[in-house]
């Protein structure tokens, strides 16, 4: 029979404040002082839990058996124990209301963006919920997240800290990565707690398009002469992405020095946003 109950309420992971106290009787109810008897508790009903701590203990000299550790590890919910000892009957413990742990882990409820321009907010921000060790979601307020560039390099933008609400909630509203394109993975800390890191965020070019020389042109052999190297131009964004952008018409013109260009002195860019020149020439006086 069971002298002492186990808590009625416990946070999953944590001993019990009150531990069961079981006592060896007979049938008529009298108490039967005998040791050596090894009392075994196990989940008697309730889904999702494992029961932790010294799950067997033995008999004192007045047939008591007190437990001491006992927990249980799961999905909140009701549970009752069960204890047992070979050829008695048995007994069965009141309702124990599971409740979530103490949070030890961030958990990514919300990934960002799979894919995002380079310097411009994810469309998708990111959500991280604070969980326990059995993965309950823990409803603490006020734990401060941080997040950073885990892989990838470049530079984070926005409010690189969220604070979490009333439901352990952190939300994240404007974050930013900007530098070459290519895959990125974000961690997300707060002190002592497991991180987490997230899905690949491809990185991709943006902003207005300018214009760099990918290919040189030669020096004009003579005036009015094609140059045997003709000039290439490459649309590329802020941070020097290539910026894949078809039907934009590059003007060549003389920046210095007199003279006259020839040939064709427009170059529209291709599907890689790539504009190359092919008879540009230049006709004038020597210099």
């Amino acid at each position: 029979t069971i002298n002492t109950q186990p808590s009625a309420t416990a946070a999953s992971g944590v001993a019990f404040a009150l531990q069961p106290v079981l006592q060896v009787r007979d049938a008529a109810g009298n108490a039967v002082s005998v040791a050596g008897f090894t009392v075994t508790a196990v989940i008697a009903t309730g889904a999702g839990g494992t029961l932790g701590g010294a799950t067997s203990v033995v008999t004192s000299a007045l047939g008591v058996a007190t437990f001491a550790g006992l927990s249980i590890t799961g999905t909140p919910g009701s549970f009752t124990l069960g204890f047992s000892v070979p050829s008695l009957t048995g007994a069965t413990s009141n309702t124990i209301a599971l409740t979530p742990g103490a949070a030890t882990q961030l958990a990514i409820t919300i990934q960002p963006s799979a894919s995002a321009a380079s310097g411009v907010a994810f469309a998708q921000q990111p959500v991280i919920q604070l969980k326990d060790a059995a993965g309950n979601a823990v409803s603490v307020a006020g734990t401060v997240v941080t997040a950073a560039i885990a892989t990838g390099g470049g530079a984070l933008g926005g409010t690189v800290t969220a604070t979490t609400n009333a439901s352990g909630v952190a939300t994240f509203f404007n974050l930013a990565i900007t530098g070459t394109a290519g895959d990125r993975t974000l961690n997300f800390s707060s002190g002592v707690l497991i991180g987490a890191t997230s899905s690949a965020v491809t990185v991709t070019a943006s902003g207005t398009p300018q214009l760099t020389l990918t290919t040189q042109p030669s020096a004009a052999p003579a005036s009015g002469i094609v140059f045997a190297q003709q000039p290439v131009v490459q649309l590329r964004d802020a941070v020097g992405n290539a910026v894949s952008q078809a039907g934009v018409v590059v003007t060549a013109a003389i920046a210095s020095g007199a003279g006259t260009l020839g040939g064709g002195p427009t170059a529209t860019t291709n599907a890689s946003g790539v504009a190359i020149f092919t008879n540009l020439m230049i006709t004038g006086t020597i210099g």
